[in-house]
C-alpha cells in the first residue's frame, strides 16, 4: 500500500510527487503517456513557483531553462505605449524575478528526472487509469494494463479532462471562456520585428518583455520564451475559429512538405481555446500579423492530428465536448 498514489505526470502531478517524495512518503504515479507532450501549452510562471520549485529541491535542475524577463508593455491601437511595467535595475524583494518563461516538454522531462532521487517513489509510464473503488481507510486503482494498486490517498492530477473526476462524478465548474484565440508557437532565427512604435521607455528591451497588442480589433500578444522560442496570441474574430482549418488546408496546399499541427486544448468541458498551432519557423516572424494574413507568412511546422486520433484514449471528448468543439 502505497501512502499516495497521483494520477497523472504532467507539471502538476511531477511536481506534487516530487514534494512529497523528499517529505518521505511512499508514492505512487500514473501516467498513460511515456513521455512528456511533445509541444508548449503553459509558457509563463512567476517567482512564487520558483520557490516552490526550490521547497521540492528541484530548482537545480530547471533554473537554468528557465527565462526572466524584464516586464510587460502595453500597446494601443495607435501603437503608443499605453503602460511600462519594466523591472529592469529594480530590487527583486522575493530573491526571483517577477516572470519566467519556459519551454513545457523540457520542464516536465527535468521534474520526471528528479523523480529517480527518491527510493519510495514508483511511476509507471504508459499505463493508463481505468476506475477506482474506496472505503475508510483505501483507495483501489484500476489500472489499463488489468493491474490494480492501492494508496491512502489519490491526486487526481490528470487534465481537464481528468479520468479521475468522471469516474467520481464530479461536476466540472466551467468558467467557460468565450473568445478563442490562435496560439502560435516559433523557434526564430533573429529578432522579432515590431511595427514602429512610439513613446517605448529608452531602457525598455522589446525583446526581453511580454508585450500586449491593445487593438479592439485585433488585441495580440507576443511573449518571449527560453533561447529562440517566442509565442504570439491572436484573438480569433466571429467567424474565424470556422474558417481555421480552411486556412490550413490552403497553405499546406501552397507550401508542399509543410505541415501544421492543430489540436484542440481543453480547459475544460466546454474547450476554451478552439485552436492551437504550433510552428516552427526559419525565419523571424512579423508581429504585423495582426493586420495581416499571418498565416500566409508561416514557413515550417509539424503534422496535424485529427479529432479521431484522440478518439480511443481515456481522456477521450465526451459528446458534450464534442459537440462544443464543432
Amino acid at each position: 500500500m502505497f501512502d499516495v498514489a497521483i494520477i497523472g505526470c504532467g507539471p502538476v502531478g511531477a511536481f506534487a510527487a516530487n514534494l512529497l517524495g523528499k517529505s518521505g512518503l511512499s508514492v505512487l504515479v500514473i501516467e498513460q503517456e511515456a513521455h512528456p507532450y511533445p509541444l508548449p501549452r503553459a509558457v509563463h510562471l512567476d517567482h512564487e513557483m520558483m520557490r516552490l520549485f526550490q521547497s521540492a529541491g528541484v530548482i537545480d535542475r530547471i533554473a537554468a531553462d528557465m527565462r526572466d524577463t524584464e516586464g510587460h508593455l502595453h500597446v494601443g491601437a495607435d501603437h503608443g505605449v499605453i503602460r511600462y511595467m519594466g523591472t529592469v535595475g529594480r530590487a527583486r524583494p522575493y530573491s526571483w524575478s517577477n516572470d519566467y518563461f519556459f519551454y513545457q516538454p523540457e520542464l516536465e522531462q527535468h521534474l520526471r528526472d528528479a523523480l529517480d532521487a527518491y527510493p519510495r517513489l514508483s511511476v509507471r509510464f504508459g499505463v493508463g487509469f481505468e476506475g477506482l473503488e474506496q472505503d475508510g481507510e483505501t483507495v483501489t486503482l484500476r489500472l489499463a494494463d488489468g493491474d490494480r494498486a492501492q494508496a491512502r490517498y489519490v491526486i487526481a492530477c490528470d487534465g481537464a479532462r481528468s479520468a479521475v473526476r468522471k469516474a467520481l462524478g464530479i461536476r466540472l465548474d466551467d468558467l467557460d471562456f468565450e473568445e478563442p484565440w490562435l496560439v502560435v508557437d516559433a523557434e526564430v532565427d533573429g529578432l522579432v520585428r515590431f511595427p514602429d512604435l512610439w513613446g517605448v521607455p529608452p531602457e525598455a528591451d522589446l525583446q526581453k518583455l511580454s508585450v500586449m497588442m491593445c487593438d479592439p480589433r485585433r488585441p495580440a500578444t507576443i511573449v518571449p520564451g527560453r533561447g529562440n522560442h517566442r509565442r504570439w496570441e491572436f484573438m480569433l474574430l466571429p467567424g474565424e475559429d470556422e474558417a481555421c482549418n480552411a486556412l490550413i488546408e490552403r497553405f499546406e496546399a501552397e507550401h508542399p512538405g509543410i505541415r501544421i499541427e492543430a489540436q484542440y486544448i481543453p480547459t475544460g468541458d466546454a474547450l476554451v481555446q478552439k485552436l492551437v498551432t504550433a510552428v516552427q519557423s526559419g525565419n523571424a516572424p512579423d508581429i504585423s500579423w495582426v493586420r495581416s494574413h499571418y498565416m500566409e507568412d508561416l514557413v515550417a511546422a509539424d503534422a496535424v492530428y485529427p479529432i479521431d486520433h484522440f478518439d480511443d484514449r481515456p481522456d477521450r471528448l465526451t459528446e458534450a465536448e464534442r459537440a462544443d468543439l464543432y
